[in-house]
């Protein structure tokens, strides 16, 4: 938490998600045109969500960053809400709850209170799955899980596993639904779809759906690899307990979840640019899992044993016995480097605050527009958007866009300062020729947080 009230971009992610929610609120289209130089690729309601809390606020990004943490702790007690419905008790529900915060805490530190839709969109879309596993006590939420089952997917288009889960098993379990499932599924997105028409024009749809980005078997292989293995000991947790979570009804429609997440997951890492958040709805869908185990099984024990029937509190006991089982395996683990990595922000945090603080002032006094690949330093310096370096070098590598027009504005001076990741001014975003033209009309001024380069001398 502490990291997220400092004035420093915590990735790449965060500027671009800001420097897009000021265009907007400054009254801007929200989505260049597809064969411009800044890019969008994100559907708009977190912008929306972003812009409104951060005219309040009086920032974007901590706007951001204060969303995020929103949508981490909903999707935590969306968890617990779920696995409290399907098991009936309460330990397990808390376990559940916990174990996703400790895990993502624990392996994935970087996400947590990162200016990112990713986490508001699975806590949206958990609450959704909540509605509709009440649906058949109460009709109407029925059609509130839909509506935030598609809100959640305008906050990050990637979160299909759980819509896909839900029509999956009304097709085997409640088939008579499956008709006014679809159809109010279709209206809606119909007219969602209908009103981005009208705000946004026919560029949400080029930059939503015509994403340049390559995708490869071989980046499928290595990603799923690498980051599947992150989730091993929760995976592990979960394949124990599924034959539990199986057994009744609603617990299947966990179970195709967490496939539904897992082989998605190996198809968006093909995708160059796809990082751990891929792997999140899996992760959910095993403490899921995990807390419908847990439920069950302590009910189990909770009805005889040595011909004795347990008390509310023994099962309860069971269940946090549990709980500090996982907790202490799982956090175990990863203690070390935790605290290396909290050893590291205590000690030089406030000194990458004050470095950004100086980079940003530097920005800002350029008398012309700057290009930056870290946008929270040009967002903060009050300079537009100009440069999307990730998604521009993916156009160009496909042939999206002609070089020419990025050559000829490099030669010309238009950008009165580049900010590169790289201290060498390169990027690795942008091909060679790119790289090589901005070494031969920029140099090199700066190296305190990678370079910035202003045009050379003639």
């Amino acid at each position: 938490m502490w990291r997220a009230m400092l004035r420093v971009g915590i990735d790449g992610k965060e500027g671009w998600n800001a420097a897009l929610t000021a265009r907007w609120m400054s009254g801007r289209p929200l989505y260049p045109a597809f064969d411009a130089l800044s890019a969008n690729n994100y559907p708009p309601l977190s912008f929306y969500a972003a812009g409104w809390l951060g005219r309040w606020l009086g920032d974007y990004l901590f706007a951001g960053r204060l969303l995020a943490f929103i949508g981490f702790f909903t999707s935590a007690v969306a968890v617990a809400a779920i696995v409290k419905r399907l098991t009936g008790r309460t330990h397990s529900a808390l376990m559940s709850g916990i174990v996703l915060l400790g895990y993502s805490a624990a392996v994935y530190p970087h996400y947590i209170g990162l200016d990112d839709p990713q986490w508001l969109g699975h806590g949206i879309m958990l609450l959704g799955l909540l509605a509709f596993l009440a649906s058949e006590q109460c009709g109407w939420l029925f059609f509130l899980s839909a509506a935030l089952m598609l809100a959640a997917g305008f906050v990050k288009h990637i979160l299909v596993p759980i819509p896909l889960a839900a029509t999956v098993w009304l097709v085997l379990y409640r088939r008579e639904a499956l008709a006014l499932w679809l159809a109010t599924c279709i209206a809606l997105l119909v007219s969602a779809f209908a009103l981005c028409l009208i705000i946004h024009g026919s560029d949400f749809f080029e930059g939503v759906f015509r994403d340049p980005r390559a995708w490869s078997l071989r980046l499928a292989y290595f990603g799923s690899h690498y980051w599947f293995k992150t989730a091993l000991p929760i995976l592990l947790l979960g394949m124990l307990f599924l034959p539990f979570a199986w057994r009744c009804a609603e617990g299947r429609l966990v179970v195709f979840y967490a496939v539904f997440s897992a082989a998605f997951a190996a198809f968006l890492f093909g995708f160059a640019g796809v990082y751990m958040n891929a792997i999140f709805d899996l992760e959910i869908a095993l403490c899921l899992i995990i807390g419908i185990g847990v439920g069950k099984l302590t009910g189990e024990d909770s009805r005889s044993v040595q011909g004795q029937v347990y008390s509310d509190t023994a099962t309860g006991f069971n269940s946090a016995a549990w709980c500090g089982l996982l907790l202490v395996f799982i956090l175990g683990l990863h203690l070390p480097r935790s605290l290396l990595e909290v050893r590291e922000l205590w000690e030089y945090g406030q000194v990458r605050e004050a470095e950004s603080a100086n980079e940003i002032a530097f920005l800002a006094r350029q008398p012309g527009p700057v290009a930056c690949e870290d946008l929270s330093l040009c967002y903060w310096a009050g300079k537009n958007f100009e440069i999307d370096f990730f998604l521009l070098g993916q156009k160009l590598n496909q042939g999206l866009i002609d070089p020419h027009v990025v050559i000829q504005q490099l030669k010309s001076h238009y950008y009165a300062a580049i900010q590169t990741n790289e201290i060498d001014g390169k990027s690795v975003n942008l091909p060679l020729n790119i790289n090589r033209e901005i070494a031969d009309s920029y140099e090199v001024v700066r190296t305190t947080m990678g370079a910035v380069l202003v045009p050379r001398r003639q």
